[in-house]
């Protein structure tokens, strides 16, 4: 789409401009690098917030304490920063809170032999650990991304686990096949990744989101159909 060309730059790619042409949504979020500055992001998107430490690998690191959730007010925003600056440095991303969910990681990336390749797993310092990923070529078929939700080992806990109500699966295969048709329509399109991916009963929300972009022309290995 036009909407997503204009997303692609010769320098990178804009992923919130890139994913909301193909109807992915990502919830906002403000950089800030002092505290005043966090203040001032957490009075503009609305307490309660979270923030998140700005280096790649530690957004989504709440064992580590990179991530600080639930702060109602400024009191709290101000405390958390300095703790978290103090350990990861001033950079901080603020963004609103969203309802809790499980979370799941969506990526794509680009394979030697069958080309662009779309990633789903659930999100966590164990099923990283273990590789829990499951993988599916490109095209999606709406079986393709149904079969690809449930194929992680971890999977049962988006039926629900121990009481909890299973996830909106639906959406979830409606996301894979958005990753998809965005990875065929725009080849300048290296890798993705939506980590963390919170699912709930009633959706979906992404969290963040990365994007690699390669040369404009560059030759994709994809000569023909595409099996794994």
């Amino acid at each position: 789409t036009a909407a997503a060309s204009d997303a692609l730059r010769a320098d990178g790619a804009d992923p919130a401009g890139l994913l909301g042409a193909y109807g992915i949504d990502v919830v906002p979020s403000l950089r800030a690098g002092s505290a005043d500055a966090a203040l001032a992001a957490a009075g503009a998107v609305g307490c309660p917030v979270a923030l998140k430490a700005a280096a790649p690998g530690l957004r989504h690191r709440l064992d580590l304490g990179a991530v600080r959730l639930d702060l109602a007010d400024a009191a709290a925003v101000r405390l958390a920063y300095a703790e978290m600056s103090a350990v990861f440095g001033a950079d901080v991303l603020v963004q609103a809170m969203v309802p809790p969910g499980v979370p799941c990681v969506v990526e794509l990336v680009e394979d030697p032999a069958f080309g662009p390749v779309v990633g789903f797993g659930l999100g966590g310092v164990a099923t990283e650990l273990l590789g829990d990923r499951a993988w599916r070529a490109l095209p999606l078929a709406d079986a393709d991304a149904a079969e690809l939700v449930d194929a992680p080992r971890a999977a049962p806990l988006l039926h629900g686990h121990r009481g909890a109500a299973p996830v909106d699966r639906a959406a979830l295969a409606e996301l894979l096949l958005r990753v998809g048709r965005l990875a065929d329509e725009q080849p300048r399109v290296r890798s993705l990744t939506l980590n963390p991916v919170l699912a709930r009963p009633d959706g979906i929300s992404v969290l963040h989101a990365t994007v690699g972009v390669g040369a404009a022309g560059a030759p994709r290995p994809d000569t023909g159909p595409r099996r794994l």
